[in-house]
């Protein structure tokens, strides 16, 4: 069954929106108010910075309704990047359906 939700990999074009999300996971997870100017920037810095990480967002119907932020990091006992996943942010009405 085609739930309608698709994955792709963000662009630029979704900053506004993974800010959102990041802002609104900080109030839910730490109950903490986060400036949306300084999130914004950051959100929008990523995509000028690929080699540090990326975005990716769950889209229905074309809109964003989550997203996720993946990074890299260099460990050195074992001479290999590993690939983190953070920022996990589904909006509420969406969460638990799979």
């Amino acid at each position: 069954m085609d739930s309608g939700i698709k994955i792709a990999k963000a662009t630029k074009d979704c900053a506004d929106d993974i800010a959102r999300f990041n802002i609104n996971m900080a109030w839910e997870t730490e109950n903490r108010e986060l400036p949306k100017e300084k999130i914004t920037a950051g959100a929008r810095r990523l995509f000028d910075l690929p080699k540090y990480g990326s975005y990716f967002v769950a889209l229905n119907q074309g809109k964003p309704i989550g997203g996720l932020m993946n990074t890299y990091e260099y460990n050195a006992p074992l001479n290999k990047l590993i690939y983190w996943i953070q920022s996990v942010y589904v909006e509420p009405d969406f969460r638990k359906k799979g």
